[in-house]
């Protein structure tokens, strides 16, 4: 296999980490959020190999409600034999939906690291071609190869592909045949795969291909108390500059803002700060009024 597309993930990906999950770190990239994916491509440049990985439930910040939802999930994955008995086919299908940056991805690799399965993930970007049909091809070599007992197959921004076949702005008749297809794939996925959708519109994603899916699932926005979490998370390898945070008032500067939105403001207004202070050879004392969130 071609190496020449290894390379890091985006690190909005990983903005729910409490810590690395990639034991096999290189000696040039230890940051906190960051994992190096060792084999990133196919032939054909259409999926991303994320391969197996080592996340749980423990590094992510989850609601109780969508927590206990998805463990429920896993769970029936991992006992699928005795429900099978019963003639109930274990949740295979599934799709997140919600703001950018909330986890949707990240919960995803979890779902892979609890099952041990390999992350297939689709690159809409290589795959949507504009060659009357291939698109469905690809489409249906992908769900064919990766849809078995190895493998969670993960198409994230759903809509590109699955939007209203009555949109009145998608006149063209590839995409009706596209969502007819993936009617079909997702009619006859077999129960030993497990697939999943995220998108951040599902208002625009046709009906039929919703009522398909096992479980349509929500990430929210984090609440306070989510955030107040996030951020201890984020903030324990600053802790010898910290300076009496009140993560309270810290937290509720955040409300309304995704987890990912939270890390990139994080980050930029801890470098700033710490630029400050070297410059000025004082000592580093991070306030909460330091990162409070500036509206």
């Amino acid at each position: 296999m071609d190496k020449s597309y290894r390379g890091q993930a985006p690190q909005d990906i990983y903005s729910l980490l409490s810590k690395p999950a990639n034991n096999k770190s290189t000696p040039q990239d230890k940051s906190f959020n960051s994992i190096f994916i060792t084999d990133f491509s196919s032939a054909s440049n259409d999926v991303f190999h994320i391969g197996k990985n080592g996340y749980r439930f423990k590094d992510v910040v989850l609601s109780k409600s969508i927590e206990e939802e998805v463990q429920g999930i896993v769970f029936e994955q991992q006992d699928k034999d005795f429900f099978m008995t019963l003639d109930l086919v274990p949740t295979n299908k599934i799709m997140f939906y919600g703001e950018p940056g909330c986890g949707k991805t990240m919960l995803t690799y979890v779902m892979a690291g609890m099952l041990h399965r390999e992350l297939k993930i689709v690159n809409l970007s290589k795959l949507v071609s504009s060659h009357l049909g291939e698109t469905s091809n690809n489409l249906a070599n992908i769900f064919s190869k990766y849809g078995t007992k190895d493998y969670v197959l993960f198409i994230d921004e759903f809509d590109i592909i699955g939007r209203l076949r009555g949109d009145t702005n998608n006149e063209h008749n590839e995409m009706k045949r596209i969502v007819n297809t993936l009617l079909q794939l997702i009619d006859f996925f077999p129960s030993e795969g497990f697939l999943v959708f995220a998108t951040n519109n599902l208002e625009v994603i046709d009906k039929a291909l919703i009522r398909r899916l096992d479980r349509v699932i929500e990430i929210p926005l984090p609440d306070q108390a989510a955030i107040k979490q996030f951020l201890k998370i984020k903030l324990v390898k600053y802790e010898n500059f910290l300076d009496k945070i009140n993560y309270i008032t810290l937290s509720k500067s955040f409300l309304g803002k995704s987890f990912s939105d939270i890390q990139r403001t994080l980050q930029k207004t801890i470098k700033n700060t710490l630029i400050t202070y070297r410059k000025s050879g004082e000592t580093i004392k991070i306030t909460t009024k330091d990162l409070e969130f500036q509206k």
